[in-house]
């Protein structure tokens, strides 16, 4: 809580073996900045993660990060003109 009240910010990572407590830290973390009017962002890097903490995104989702998908892997996709205007 340190970076917040110093209003430096910055990323927290958090690596630990399945079942000591992650979720439930992160979790704990982003009330604690949340209940305090600040703002954190959930990330992870897959939906199944991303869905075990509160208002949690994949990173992807979040940050419209684009896919590097090399053109000719499309050379057999029909058009989807019908799809325009969708958001997904």
């Amino acid at each position: 809580m340190n970076r917040i009240n110093n209003n430096t910010g910055g990323i927290i990572y958090l690596d630990a073996p399945g079942g000591t407590g992650k979720t439930f830290l992160i979790n704990l973390i982003l009330a604690e900045i949340r209940a305090e009017k600040h703002i954190a962002l959930a990330l992870a890097s897959s939906g199944i993660a991303a869905t075990l903490m509160e208002g949690g995104r994949t990173a992807h989702s979040a940050l419209q990060l684009p896919l590097n998908i090399a053109e000719q892997q499309f050379r057999y996709v029909k058009s989807q003109e019908h799809l325009d205007g969708v958001n997904f």
